[in-house]
């Protein structure tokens, strides 16, 4: 996949823009096809740049597989964690085992989650360089 490409600006709104470029071969984009050689794509649009502007617009590459591991093992190993944590302190605490351990799961298990991002807010391609042509 390529990680940089150029395109044309046809449409800024603010912080977003449309960008027609050339359609990737590897069928992974943001955007809608508009015809068998070009494609329209939403970018962040960081560097201000107008319609009809020529761009470098950078796509940043991600892994599923690192993405899945944060967003389910790593909450789910916290939580076991804390449970596990909730049952040898129980002891300490005079209170249910049971109870202990689902405490320590809600406590290590929630600022996990809230930290954690959703697996479908992936990041847009960005405008890195605006050509002056």
């Amino acid at each position: 996949m390529q990680k940089a490409f150029e395109g044309v600006v046809i449409e800024s709104q603010g912080e977003k823009a449309k960008v027609r470029c050339l359609k990737q071969t590897d069928g992974a984009n943001n955007g809608a096809y508009q015809d068998k050689d070009n494609m329209i794509i939403d970018v962040a649009n960081e560097m201000g740049a107008e319609a009809g502007q020529r761009v470098l617009i950078e796509n940043k590459e991600y892994s599923k597989n690192k993405n899945a591991l944060l967003t389910v093992i790593v909450p789910l190993l916290a939580i076991g964690l804390g449970g596990l944590m909730g049952y040898h302190m129980a002891a300490q605490f005079e209170i249910s085992v049971s109870v202990s351990m689902i405490l320590g799961g809600v406590i290590f298990g929630l600022p996990v989650l809230a930290v954690v991002k959703n697996p479908d807010e992936v990041e847009h391609p960005s405008i890195i360089r605006v050509f002056d042509d």
